[in-house]
């Protein structure tokens, strides 16, 4: 049963954009190997972190949107696990994410007040 994740992985950023690039386009390689789809790849750019990781005081934030059968899920921690350039990531099921029509992306809606 194919299922949606929510990936959160933050880079290391003295690596650079296009080594950050090349990664993501490697991942995009390892969800559709294994018959999945990627939804979405938001790049949020530098973040300052609460607390220093690595000893660094700054990671690389990218969201990615996918749908996977939880077999092939497998190689994308084993990707993520031998990566040098990310500090950190989280994947956890999710919903298939829902364009905002408003700022014309795919993505979470802001919260409404």
């Amino acid at each position: 049963m194919i299922r949606n994740y929510e990936n959160l992985t933050i880079f290391d950023p003295e690596v650079g954009e296009e080594k950050i690039d090349s990664d993501i386009e490697d991942l995009k390689k390892v969800i559709t190997k294994g018959k999945g789809e990627i939804f979405s790849v938001e790049k949020w750019g530098l973040r300052e972190f609460a607390y220093p990781i690595n000893k660094k005081k700054q990671g690389f934030y990218v969201l990615t949107y996918f749908k996977l059968d939880p077999k092939g899920l497998k190689k994308v921690y084993e990707k993520f696990k031998f990566d040098e350039n990310i500090m950190r990531y989280i994947i956890v099921e999710g919903e298939k994410p829902k364009e905002d029509k408003k700022i014309g992306r795919i993505g979470v809606s802001p919260v409404q007040e």
